[in-house]
């Protein structure tokens, strides 16, 4: 997730050498609590969690970053769910494209140049059935949170935690600070796990 997230080649320091170093520690037997000292100890003082938290928030995320927020929320949630039950796709709560798109913009008030700003946050993504995510993809929120995945229509009846808790949503779109304050949460929640 820290090679996702920062940027630090992964033949810095920060990485490479570490892990070598670490290998060279389980190859002597070192036992699993030293080993997550060791990493706990290297992440404090080689990462800044503020600046984690910032490069979450500032950028796009990898599909990786993506299940880990999802496993994060569950945990957090207190939710049993598996990934390997079924095929998974990326959706965009507010949708990236389709023909609805310019009208979808103007229900969230959002330009255009927002728009492309928001559209690929954290906070604008999670995951979905794959069987379902193209049917849905250029939809309006409220169209999203009041249908059901076995109609291939929304996300009631998702396995998924964070779209089965945006069918119970309390607004019916989708907007600028909606995506603001799912990113935030978001990179909070990851930068805590990393760092607790």
């Amino acid at each position: 997730a820290l090679l996702a997230i920062s940027n630090k080649d992964y033949s810095s320091s920060a990485f490479k050498l570490f892990l070598i170093g670490l290998n060279m520690e389980i190859g002597a037997g070192v036992g699993t609590e030293e080993l997550v000292r060791l990493i706990s100890s290297h992440i404090q003082n080689n990462f800044k969690q503020s600046d984690i938290v910032n490069t979450i928030v500032e950028n796009s995320p990898t599909n990786g970053l993506l299940y880990l927020n999802e496993y994060l929320f569950a945990k957090e949630h207190n939710i049993s769910f598996s990934f390997t039950t079924q095929k998974t796709e990326i959706e965009h709560i507010m949708p990236a494209s389709g023909k609805n798109i310019i009208a979808i913009r103007a229900d969230a008030e959002m330009n255009e140049e927002t728009f492309k700003q928001y559209v690929d946050k954290i906070g604008n993504k999670i995951l979905l059935e794959q069987k379902i995510n193209g049917s849905i993809s250029n939809d309006w929120f409220r169209v999203k949170k009041q249908n059901s995945v076995k109609e291939k229509r929304g996300y009631k009846d998702s396995t998924f935690p964070i779209a089965q808790s945006l069918v119970s949503y309390p607004n019916d779109r989708w907007t600028k600070d909606d995506i603001d304050s799912a990113t935030e949460k978001a990179a909070k929640r990851i930068a805590d796990f990393l760092f607790n």
